[in-house]
């Protein structure tokens, strides 16, 4: 018996395996909807303001443009807000030791909208 909230399963299986000849783009990049593949100039030209990858370290993080633009926000809002100062280091005591973490914004597409960069402390 089939009721309103029954899941109903897919007659149209995705496939893993599917033939290479078959494939119009790249195989390797993610799979895009027809609305994703409109080539709009604005769209254009924001996606080369950010970054698709998430860097694992700082080495990854400096040779983009994007995630330096956006480490450089992030140590703004520092100063903006007036959160810290900086003083000498007290004798005798340990600092905080802190460092990045960068994630990617995504909206209900799946589309990158913004590059997030944090700097947390360490072991909190």
């Amino acid at each position: 018996m089939h009721t309103f909230y029954q899941h109903h399963p897919s007659e149209h299986r995705w496939t893993k395996d599917h033939p290479l000849e078959q494939v119009i783009e790249n195989p390797s990049q993610s799979v895009k909807t027809r609305c994703q593949l409109e080539s709009d100039g604005e769209m254009c030209m924001f996606t080369l303001t950010v970054s698709r990858t998430e860097p694992k370290n700082i080495k990854e993080a400096m040779v983009d443009f994007a995630w330096i633009e956006s480490m450089q926000e992030e140590l703004h809002q520092f100063d903006r807000l007036e959160v810290w100062e900086l003083v000498d280091r007290p004798l005798c005591k340990n600092v905080i030791n802190i460092k990045w973490l960068w994630k990617n914004k995504r909206d209900e597409e799946n589309t990158v909208i913004r590059n997030k960069s944090c700097l947390m402390a360490k072991g909190y």
